[in-house]
């Protein structure tokens, strides 16, 4: 059953985001989607990649690089079946960093689930994705969201007024510690969406504690970070491994609230076997 998550989330008809920064986010990424489906995959997501754009293939790699060797080969003309959808969607108070956590599904297919990505604007005020993931499975295909019909993230009325980076140390350090379940005790409450890639997510009925117990025991480590000017969004990512094993990927969304960053989508990625 779908769960609208309270406190934290309005939950607002397509109409409402007609004048806000919120819109563009929205509107860009349904463009994206369909200039992948009237293009091909390379041509729609070298579109609208930053130079810089993180992906999981499967550590973070320099997706636009990527992309560009992707679409000069043979085969890049080959059309897309991949299709999404916005659905949970937040901005900065600055206006220039954004995110979305949306439905994609694979067409004649039972493949669906959730995609999460970063949106920050260019020199030109251009949105362009800067980190972009797969994030989540459906058990059923009939268990996404519906188009058209958003979650937004309510805004920080609060800025902080220095960089504080502590925080994503602070859960890696629980987590190599003491293990999952006390360290979301500790950094999680019961709005953080929880997700891992492969399994039900949180916020659609996935079991969320079997989705804390699938982090593993081991060193976790930060990579990367991302945020907007106002810092009142933060994304962090980063590593798992044992001794020389890797074992997975994470990506956290963070957001200001008054007087700390409150984790608000944790994202797990196990590697293959």
């Amino acid at each position: 059953m779908r769960r609208v998550l309270p406190f934290l989330f309005l939950f607002l008809s397509a109409p409402a985001f007609a004048q806000t920064g919120l819109g563009g986010i929205i509107d860009t990424e349904h463009e994206f989607a369909q200039k992948t489906k009237d293009t091909n995959y390379a041509e729609g997501f070298l579109s609208y990649a930053d130079r810089n754009a993180v992906w999981f293939n499967p550590n973070p790699r320099n997706a636009f690089n990527e992309l560009t060797e992707m679409a000069n080969s043979s085969d890049s003309k080959n059309p897309s079946q991949l299709r999404w959808y916005p659905n949970f969607v937040g901005i900065s108070s600055s206006d220039d960093f954004g995110f979305d956590l949306g439905a994609y599904y694979i067409e004649n297919s039972d493949k669906s689930g959730l995609f999460f990505t970063i949106w920050q604007k260019d020199d030109q005020g251009k949105w362009r994705y800067t980190l972009d993931t797969g994030a989540a499975s459906f058990s059923n295909i009939s268990q996404m969201p519906k188009d058209g019909n958003y979650i937004q993230l309510k805004p920080s009325s609060n800025v902080p007024s220095k960089n504080i980076f502590d925080f994503d140390e602070n859960i890696n350090d629980q987590l190599s510690k003491t293990g999952a379940k006390e360290a979301f005790e500790k950094f999680a409450d019961n709005k953080t969406i929880i997700l891992t890639e492969n399994m039900p997510p949180s916020n659609f009925g996935g079991d969320k504690n079997a989705l804390i117990a699938s982090r593993p025991s081991g060193d976790w480590e930060f990579s990367g970070v991302q945020m907007s000017s106002a810092r009142d969004l933060i994304a962090t990512f980063g590593n798992v491994k044992n001794g020389d094993k890797a074992l997975g990927e994470y990506v956290r969304l963070w957001q200001w609230q008054g007087n700390k960053y409150q984790l608000i989508i944790d994202i797990y990625k196990p590697r293959a076997e």
